[in-house]
């Protein structure tokens, strides 16, 4: 019986920590939330319409992180320390979308091209970076 004391001390330990640091990142997200709705109301954009280009940004950016860390682990499995110089001219490529899609919470309402080139800005580096990503995973 006194073994089962000490794992289930850690077990319920873990849960609180894991609780609470689930708790901070909902709390960091909803922040992060809040202010990008926010500056797209000051745009002069509608409730709705700013939270749904609040939400799209996060989504980008959730996006690109993804992409960014498989990227990088699969190109320096293929390359080794030679991967470095792409790896960083991705992430270049990568920074260079995430500030297209923080230019999205900027437009007007009525912007349909600037909004149009910013997608098709975002989509390309995606699709360059996930072809080379899918090339080094499957040559590696």
């Amino acid at each position: 019986m006194e073994s089962l004391v000490l794992p289930i001390v850690f077990s319920a330990f873990g849960l609180l920590l894991a609780a609470g640091l689930g708790y901070f990142i909902f709390i960091g997200v909803r922040a992060i939330y809040r202010g990008a709705s926010a500056t797209a109301q000051e745009a002069g954009n509608s409730h709705a319409g700013a939270g749904l280009r609040a939400g799209l940004r996060m989504l980008v950016w959730a996006l690109a992180f993804g992409l960014l860390y498989f990227f990088l682990y699969f190109l320096g499995r293929r390359m080794g320390w030679w991967g470095a110089v792409p790896g960083a001219l991705g992430m270049i490529a990568i920074i260079f979308a995430l500030l297209r899609a923080d230019r999205l919470l900027t437009l007007p309402p009525g912007a349909g091209r600037q909004q149009l080139t910013i997608a098709v800005v975002i989509v390309a580096v995606f699709a360059m970076l996930m072809s080379i990503t899918w090339f080094a995973a499957a040559t590696s």
